[in-house]
């Protein structure tokens, strides 16, 4: 389910964001998250927000960076 990735992601960015190490799990280091880039984008705003930010404050952030890249990939295709 894309529910679920969207959480492994906010995990391991909180996780990262807290010290804890770009993992799921405090001590278990696997890559399991299918969008690392937005896992670290996602700690950055974590971080800088004092921890505040729900998943569905960063995934506004995530649709709004998509938002970005489409219409510029639309302008340079114009």
């Amino acid at each position: 389910m894309r529910l679920d990735d969207a959480y492994i992601t906010y995990r391991y960015a909180q996780n990262l964001a807290t010290g804890h190490g770009f993992a799921f799990n405090p001590g278990d280091h696997i890559l399991g998250t299918t969008s690392p880039g937005h896992a670290l984008l996602g700690a950055v705003v974590y971080a800088s927000s004092g921890g505040t930010r729900s998943p569905g404050g960063m995934a506004a952030i995530g649709c709004g960076e998509r938002t970005v890249t489409r219409l510029g990939r639309r302008k340079k295709a114009a």
